[in-house]
């Protein structure tokens, strides 16, 4: 039975303290909660994986910071927002279906690999965890879940899955047959290879146990007990490796390797077989074997001392001549590197030949007498210190060794002893250097590749070694006419030689010379030319010395030419000159024929002097040098040229001197002049122009610059000679006075004319300059030394008055018109005249009454007896009778000649009065005294 009544103090304060327990009890609970709240909440958005939660409708309401992180996303943005939003679109559909079956069974679901969107648009693959939290009620509260990133692991394993089949790809794909068994034997792996290799029937390859294949294997060995004991041992110790090769009845042969598979701890899984067919390499070794062997005997038999070495440097062969060279067996040497090959030859370790032919090294290379290197080859001559006490020379020839891939295998040399015949190459070597001849070899190209000094000497260089560098092509640098040299080529590949060619050379200096050659070509045992070999000789100054002699040989013919022409003309002039002489004296000839004989008398005279100048020009004997005007010489030259040049030319004369004398043959004067304007007139070859002669005195002191061409300070006489022509190049200027140098054409010039002009000068103690400018004309100024006159020269005139007498005269001359002429003048003048055109006549005439004559007139040159036989006759007779020879022609006798001879005078044709009774009356007054 419940009693009711007002609840007492006690049951109120008991009430109150319960109370307060449940609320102490609900604040712990509360701040339990909280407390468990704040670690889950930080284990939530400390979480390495995305925690998220959506609700019915599969919007995010909840997703922890790790999105930030994982993502590139704020959390705070993608509340409220579709799932799907970053969710591959090929990947929704699983993803919607997962969230499906966690609603459907509300049991924890596993979602598959899918793809999420980063933020900076690359694809990550994910997979989730779900479960579906409902209420009392049944209905869904809402989807929590993770997201884990694995998209590493993905790439990891799909690259495991990669290297998995790449590695049976190999296996498969190898040419070795590979074959794995278990730590029991049984076969796991055999790929085809391997099966083919056996030719292992179906049968034996369904079976996974390896007894059956290895019976099948070992009975198509030639040696299957030794086979199956070398497998059973190795099964009995499956930590060994073995390498062996297998012989099969068929020839066959396999390569076989094995090890063991162990694991990490150490462990035996088994062992690993491969077997790879080297029947061919086999074959080839055995065939390289029986190759090498024929080599080493064809080694072992070249004369020549031959070793080779690999690619290593050590050495593989080592022939019995280098044994007998070096005294060090095969034995001893093969197998060697490290340079031990040098040891015998050098006595130190050093790279040689058949070294540097794979590895050049030009300050070692250096150190050879000489080397040529061509394709893969290495020759040199070398001093060999260590080698018969240091008194050898050895040639060797270094080759590259090559594979069929062209890869360098090694090197082979040949060394050669040379010792005596570089003895001997030493000894002609010297005759060589030192032969006056010069003497060379050239290749067909016309490179020069060896040369002695004198040839280099020939050609103006310094030395052999400056002839080889420079001169590449002989025919344009040597030959002043290149098509020469390919002639001489011809003609030596036609007959073998050509013996004592003159060549016109070049030499360096651009000055040409004359040489003889005498050639011939050296070719291969197969015909072809190696090179040609020649002899040089200078023959410059003999090729002068036989200019010289041709031009006196030309200048004799035209002496005597011009002797012969002078002989007849000045007869003919004497005719033309007396008559007239006469004619002038004749009583009542009027004033106008008076001016016309004084006109005939004058060109007579003239044609004269025109031939006295002409025989002074054709003499070239008279070399001796006596003072002389050279003023009178400069006329006589103006005269003959005017006579010999176009009137289009004109010549202008301007002597500015009288004190002229100088020291010179009159001869070689007028060479120089004539050279001068000579060529002066050929430079004005349009045929117009103004050709200038001067003559002045000049002084020279310390300062002038002809000092520099070796004249001392004094007085000069200076010879000017000018033209208005098309001048001279600056390129040839400086060589215009060597010989042979002309820029005329063939057949208008020798080369020799300004040559003779400087010789003859220099001669003379002076010296010629030239100035001259293209297209403006050339001056020429010669100095030569003025000579102090030791007497006052007097020019006295002539006198006008022409004296006669009584006497009788003896006139022999073979010239009718002459006699005549010379009779009727000496009979004008009071003389008593006996003519005659027949020297024996005169003689017998004088011989029948020497007493009769008091004087004899006789020509030179007569038929049957000349004057001079005529003289000696009549002084035989008569030794006190004065005789004066008048000749047309002085070469056969000068003035000097005919006075010893016994003439009392000297006359030369064309007679002329005035000359003649002077020498009359002279004779005659000083046989009187």
């Amino acid at each position: 039975m419940t009693v009711t009544g007002k609840p007492t103090y006690k049951d109120l304060e008991h009430k109150i303290r319960m109370l307060e327990e449940e609320a102490i009890q609900n604040r712990q609970a509360l701040q339990q909660m909280q407390e468990d709240e704040a670690k889950y909440r930080l284990l939530v958005e400390n979480s390495y994986d995305i925690i998220w939660a959506l609700n019915a409708d599969l919007l995010l309401t909840y997703i922890s910071p790790s999105l930030k992180r994982m993502l590139g996303y704020e959390s705070s943005r993608m509340i409220g927002k579709p799932f799907r939003n970053i969710v591959h679109p090929d990947d929704v559909a699983i993803c919607e279906y997962y969230l499906r079956q966690a609603i459907q069974t509300g049991e924890y679901i596993t979602c598959p690999e899918y793809r999420v969107r980063h933020a900076d648009g690359a694809w990550q693959w994910h997979v989730s965890g779900v479960k579906a939290v409902f209420a009392d009620d049944g209905s869904l509260t809402y989807l929590i879940g993770f997201s884990r990133d694995v998209t590493e692991r993905k790439l990891a394993r799909e690259e495991l899955i990669w290297k998995t089949a790449f590695l049976e790809a190999q296996v498969e794909a190898t040419l070795d047959g590979i074959l794995v068994v278990d730590s029991e034997g049984r076969r796991i792996l055999a790929n085809q290879h391997i099966l083919d290799i056996w030719k292992v029937p179906q049968h034996i390859r369904e079976e996974e146990d390896d007894k059956a294949l290895l019976q099948y294997v070992a009975s198509l060995t030639r040696y299957p007990e030794q086979f199956l004991e070398k497998v059973k041992y190795l099964y009995g110790h499956p930590n060994e490796t073995s390498r062996d090769e297998i012989e099969f009845k068929d020839g066959t042969v396999l390569d076989r390797y094995t090890s063991s598979v162990l694991g990490k701890e150490g462990k035996n899984y088994g062992r690993i077989w491969t077997f790879r067919d080297i029947t061919d390499r086999k074959r080839a070794e055995d065939a390289l074997q029986e190759s090498q062997q024929q080599l080493s005997n064809i080694i072992n038999f070249l004369p020549d001392a031959t070793f080779v070495i690999d690619h290593k440097g050590s050495v593989i062969a080592w022939n019995h001549a280098i044994e007998e060279m070096t005294g060090i067996k095969a034995a001893d040497m093969l197998g060697r590197g490290n340079y031990e090959y040098s040891l015998p030859f050098y006595g130190i370790r050093k790279p040689i030949l058949i070294d540097l032919v794979m590895m050049p090294q030009k300050e070692i290379e250096a150190g050879y007498v000489s080397t040529l290197r061509g394709d893969n080859v290495l020759e040199g001559e070398a001093y060999i210190p260590a080698l018969r006490g240091g008194e050898a020379y050895l040639y060797g020839r270094a080759s590259i060794l090559r594979d069929s891939q062209g890869n360098i295998v090694g090197a082979i040399e040949s060394i050669r002893d040379i010792t005596d015949r570089r003895r001997v190459e030493e000894k002609y070597k010297t005759i060589f250097d030192n032969a006056v001849m010069g003497i060379y070899q050239a290749t067909a190209a016309g490179r020069i590749i060896s040369a002695n000094q004198a040839f280099a000497h020939i050609l103006g260089y310094v030395s052999p070694e400056e002839v080889m560098e420079k001169v590449v092509d002989m025919a344009q640098q040597v030959y002043v006419q290149p098509e020469q040299r390919n002639e001489l080529m011809r003609e030596m590949n036609e007959h073998g030689a050509v013996y004592d060619r003159e060549i016109n050379i070049i030499r360096k200096d651009g000055n040409q010379a004359w040489v003889t050659v005498n050639m011939r070509t050296v070719r291969d045992s197969g015909a072809q030319v190696l090179y040609y070999e020649g002899a040089i000789q200078d023959i410059t100054e003999r090729k002068l010395l036989e200019l010289q002699l041709r031009q006196a040989q030309k200048m004799e013919a035209i002496g005597t030419l011009a002797g012969g022409i002078a002989h007849d003309f000045n007869n003919i002039l004497s005719a033309v000159i007396g008559y007239a002489e006469m004619a002038r004296q004749e009583p009542g000839i009027n004033e106008r024929l008076q001016r016309y004989l004084a006109q005939i008398y004058k060109a007579g005279i003239r044609a004269g002097e025109l031939i006295r100048q002409i025989l002074t020009f054709s003499r070239q004997t008279d070399e001796k040098l006596y003072p002389l005007k050279i003023g009178t010489i400069v006329k006589e030259v103006i005269k003959l040229l005017r006579a010999s040049i176009p009137a289009t030319i004109e010549i202008r004369q301007r002597i500015e001197c009288t004190a002229d004398t100088i020291l010179a043959n009159p001869t070689q004067i007028h060479q120089v002049l004539m050279n001068l304007c000579t060529n002066a007139v050929h430079a004005m070859d349009t045929g117009k122009g103004i050709l200038q002669i001067g003559l002045a005195s000049v002084s020279l002191n310390p300062d002038d610059v002809m000092i520099r061409q070796g004249l001392i300070p004094g007085m000069y006489v200076r010879l000017k000679v000018s033209d208005t022509g098309h001048g001279i190049a600056p390129v040839i200027r400086d060589k215009i006075f060597d010989p042979f140098f002309t820029n005329k054409k063939p057949g208008e010039g020798t080369g020799m004319g300004l040559s003779v002009v400087h010789g003859i000068v220099k001669k003379c103690g002076g010296a010629i300059t030239v100035d001259s400018e293209e297209g403006k004309g050339t001056e020429f100024n010669v100095y030569f030394p003025h000579l102090t006159e030791t007497r006052e020269e007097q020019q006295e005139e002539e006198t006008a008055c022409i004296v006669g007498g009584k006497e009788t005269i003896l006139v022999v001359d073979d010239e009718e018109v002459l006699v005549d002429i010379e009779t009727k003048m000496l009979t004008g003048l009071g003389y008593r005249v006996l003519g005659m055109t027949k020297s024996r006549e005169a003689l017998d005439l004088f011989r029948a009454r020497p007493d009769r004559f008091d004087l004899v007139i006789t020509d030179m040159t007569m038929p049957k007896m000349t004057g001079f036989e005529l003289v000696r006759e009549i002084r035989h007779i008569r030794p006190d009778v004065p005789v004066i020879l008048c000749t047309g022609f002085s070469e056969l006798v000068t003035k000097e000649q005919a006075m010893s001879l016994g003439f009392r005078d000297y006359i030369m044709k064309p007679i002329v009065l005035s000359q003649l009774a002077a020498a009359i009356r002279h004779a005659l007054d000083e046989k009187q005294q």
